[in-house]
């Protein structure tokens, strides 16, 4: 799925939302977090990562240095974490690994593994085909105070939201 006109506008104007939220410095990016739902298969996936990286550079000079951890949503119970740069990002150079998982996950545990882990990045996008469930929500809104609300956006399926903007199965 390529990022089309429409889906890089609203990215960008996500991401400006995000970086001018409160308690977020404009001026400055140290730390990113992409995750990558492992859902989606890994053309679709590259794509969209590969777009979405590329958009970030051209929008700004800020995400020109910036540390990107990269996630790897697989299951529930296997979720990783790796240091890679947005050009790596770019080139599809962290597909090597990638096999798509075929099971439905709960985005409330997702939440909660960036509460703990990826609190100081100032933006999360969370590449999905949003094929997730939200079994509790009183979890869902514990993880997402009371920082997270904030610098957390969706892609994919040809939008880009907040999770609360998201359909939920």
């Amino acid at each position: 799925m390529a990022l089309s006109p429409v889906m890089r506008m609203q990215l960008i104007n996500g991401v400006e939302r995000v970086l001018h939220a409160p308690g977020n410095p404009t001026h400055e990016l140290k730390e990113m977090t992409l995750v990558l739902d492992y859902h989606m298969d890994k053309e679709e996936i590259g794509t969209l990562a590969g777009d979405v990286a590329g958009a970030l550079k051209a929008h700004s000079r800020i995400f020109a240095n910036v540390r990107c951890n990269l996630v790897h949503w697989k299951k529930d119970d296997v979720i990783q974490n790796e240091a890679c740069p947005l050009a790596m990002i770019q080139l599809r150079r962290f597909l090597e690994n990638y096999e798509q998982t075929g099971e439905a996950k709960k985005v409330e545990i997702l939440c909660e593994y960036l509460k703990r882990f990826h609190a100081r990045s100032k933006l999360i996008l969370v590449l999905s085909d949003f094929a997730y469930c939200i079994e509790n929500r009183e979890q869902l809104k514990s993880a997402l105070t009371p920082f997270l609300q904030y610098k957390l956006l969706f892609a994919g399926q040809n939008t880009v939201n907040k999770l609360a903007e998201t359909r939920t199965p």
